[in-house]
């Protein structure tokens, strides 16, 4: 999974977070790094390729330490080989990835938002990254599962906009999801397995508060756990 300030173009990789526009590239992040993950280095906000294959950690390895400690029950967690690259993160019940807060997951301008997950049950309510709190539910950014269709959304505090629920989700298959918000252009638009698949206008600005980051749960693993793989 990935997370970085940028806007999009093309699709494909372990859960990253970014604040840059991106082109497409795949990584190893334990045994090596491409070149453009290099030239980016600086707007990688966070990097988690789920590659550790042990322990309770899962390391990010942007430049900001943004490390991911497995929560829940140890019955409900296992890493497992049934993955896009190396290894991956299969959860279940009440197990989910929590990140403490920091300073570079408040994101205030453009980003995206990256990853490969299998779900095993796409009726149930599910969040597959989310970063909000109770503290203020509206501050918030998220990608989930509602009724076998995918979305995205963001929040300035105040109120949310999410994209449209139209995209059904396959079970037990993987799949690749971005979500790009444009800051400027006041604009969220979803990406599933390489196809715009829902866009929407947002609303203007964007806040995140001081709520931990979880990956598998929603409201800091409170609720809305998915019951799949994470790569």
């Amino acid at each position: 999974m990935r997370l970085q300030k940028l806007s999009f173009v093309r699709l494909q990789m372990k859960v990253l977070l970014y604040a840059v526009f991106l082109m497409y590239f795949t990584v190893d992040a334990f045994s090596g790094e491409s070149a453009i993950l290099k030239k980016y280095r600086s707007s990688v906000v966070a990097h988690w390729s789920f590659n550790e294959n042990r322990s309770v950690i899962v390391g990010d390895s942007s430049l900001n330490n943004n490390h991911g400690l497995i929560q829940g029950d140890a019955k409900n967690y296992s890493w497992t080989s049934d993955s896009i690259e190396g290894s991956a993160l299969s959860l279940s019940g009440n197990a989910y990835v929590q990140v403490e807060n920091s300073s570079s997951l408040s994101l205030k301008s453009d980003f995206t938002i990256s990853c490969w997950f299998l779900s095993r049950d796409v009726k149930s309510k599910s969040k597959i990254i989310s970063k909000r709190n109770l503290d203020n539910e509206f501050a918030l950014y998220l990608i989930g599962i509602e009724n076998g269709k995918i979305f995205g959304g963001i929040g300035n505090g105040k109120e949310v906009s999410l994209t449209p629920k139209d995209a059904p989700v396959a079970p037990g298959v993987w799949h690749n999801v971005i979500m790009v918000y444009e800051y400027t252009a006041r604009r969220i638009r979803l990406y599933l397995d390489g196809k715009k698949v829902s866009e929407k206008s947002s609303i203007s600005g964007l806040f995140t508060g001081n709520a931990k980051l979880s990956i598998g749960a929603d409201y800091e693993g409170m609720t809305d756990y998915f019951n799949g793989i994470i790569d």
